[in-house]
């Protein structure tokens, strides 16, 4: 299992701190999901906030969950020695958008 870069505390809701929680990929969609777990790009949610975040369209928690773990990823690769410019484009060139 990979570890999530952008959760720390274990098997608690991301958003609402309950303790009965499944992982939500953060990146999801058309074979988004295995991407997201090899990259930890997941958090734990109760099964509450994990139907909003994939049923309701333009969940607003949706694209901040994105948008943090996005710069989750830079700032990841930046300590690994990449510039902002190049992080920003491996980030594009995996995930196919930018969500900040």
């Amino acid at each position: 299992m990979t570890k999530s870069i952008v959760q720390t505390t274990k098997e608690v809701c991301f958003l609402c701190g309950a303790s009965t929680t499944v992982r939500h990929h953060i990146i999801h969609g058309r074979g988004q999901r295995q991407l997201s777990e090899a990259e930890g790009l997941w958090v734990y949610m109760c099964a509450l906030h994990h139907h909003y975040l994939h049923n309701l369209p333009d969940h607003p928690h949706d694209a901040e969950l994105k948008a943090l773990a996005q710069r989750k990823w830079i700032e990841q690769k930046k300590k690994e020695g990449y510039t902002n410019g190049q992080a920003r484009g491996m980030w594009l060139n995996k995930f196919g958008k930018f969500f900040d």
